[in-house]
């Protein structure tokens, strides 16, 4: 009943929304205490060598970050896809080099297992006892290997996941190019102000979980202008007030542009409101104050600041002395005041 109960645990965590990296902590930790024994590591495989994804017991500076899946208790397990028991570690060849530091720890046996999913080792989960008396049983072993076969499941997945959004990571880059090779006149401004914003969030303690999506968003900004008629969008003098309206469409469009993307909407509150202002007068909606989402706010100064700090067609480049003073001037008036201040901080930096 109590390894029925790990079973389920496991499965619960498998399937829930914590990140791989706290998953597999929990997991090691659980599996450690269900066994019964000194230590649990979980490790996964990746095409340079078995990395290191958790461990309880183990101080974790005492294990390699990255293993070589050919060789000792890893490679046997790879190749032959099965669980494996060493009962007597320090006589055995095969725990040579693998397990003999565990800090202060002296380990007596050990019980393994790999993670099989759709017929493919993705990783391994071991445990290890220090007790002269503690012998693993075959039962132990297939009670592991089901433990081990359901992590399996989670650092799949994880690893699913990490393909895809890499994937869509790079065809945003890719957008962002795009725009940039259409008006080469603003060449680079998007990966500056991109790097920044991360920047001025980490400064204003953001959770990283929301740095991803305005990452996102402030990569595509100004997505919307692709739609925007070339001799509008480079024209090398000011606009019209004709053409001056049809250019402040772009955040719309960027929104029935990026909406309809489910991965996307997260990230929608940078393009559609990053020409909002404190006061109340930008465009597209005149939102004021707390009304401009957070990431908008913080995405204005630094977008606003790089575009002072950059030549443009019709003017040169401000001094950034002139730009900090302008941001200053404006804070609770155009910018948010906290915004400008940490941005300030954060550019003095360097």
């Amino acid at each position: 009943m109590e390894r029925m109960a790990l079973l389920m645990l496991v499965s619960d965590i498998v399937i829930g929304n914590a990140p791989l990296s706290e998953q597999m902590q929990e997991i090691a930790r659980h599996v450690h205490e269900a066994f019964g024994v000194t230590a649990c590591v979980l490790r996964e495989l990746h095409h340079d060598g078995l990395h290191l994804l958790a461990s309880s017991g183990f101080h974790m500076e005492s294990l390699p970050a990255v293993l070589d899946p050919q060789k000792g208790i890893a490679g046997r397990m790879i190749a032959d896809k099965l669980p494996l028991i060493i009962t007597n570690v320090p006589a055995d060849s095969l725990t040579a080099k693998l397990h003999a530091s565990g800090g202060p720890i002296h380990f007596q046996s050990f019980a393994g297992a790999p993670m099989i999913v759709h017929g493919e080792v993705i990783g391994l989960l071991g445990v290890y006892s220090a007790e002269q008396q503690h012998q693993f049983t075959g039962e132990d072993l297939e009670h592991l290997q089901l433990v081990a076969n359901h992590v399996g499941v989670s650092v799949l997945n994880a690893r699913l996941f990490r393909e895809v959004t890499n994937a869509y990571e790079r065809t945003l880059e890719g957008w962002s190019a795009a725009l940039e090779y259409r008006d080469p006149v603003t060449k680079g401004h998007t990966m500056r102000v991109t790097e920044l914003t991360v920047r001025l969030a980490r400064e204003m303690n953001w959770d990283e979980s929301n740095i991803i999506h305005l990452r996102r968003g402030a990569m595509l900004h100004d997505i919307g202008k692709m739609a925007i008629p070339d001799e509008i969008l480079m024209k090398p003098g000011p606009l019209t007030r004709e053409e001056t309206l049809i250019m402040r469409q772009h955040p719309e469009i960027a929104r029935e542009m990026l909406e309809p993307i489910e991965f996307l909407r997260p990230a929608l509150d940078i393009p559609l409101n990053h020409h909002e202002r404190w006061n109340g007068s930008g465009y597209p909606r005149g939102l004021r104050g707390e009304m401009i989402p957070p990431a908008a706010r913080l995405f204005s100064v630094v977008d606003v600041w790089d575009a002072m700090c950059s030549d443009r067609p019709y003017r040169k480049a401000l001094a950034p002395s002139d730009a900090r003073d302008y941001l200053k001037e404006n804070a609770g008036i155009l910018f948010d005041e906290s915004a400008v201040a940490s941005f300030l901080k954060v550019e003095a930096a360097g």
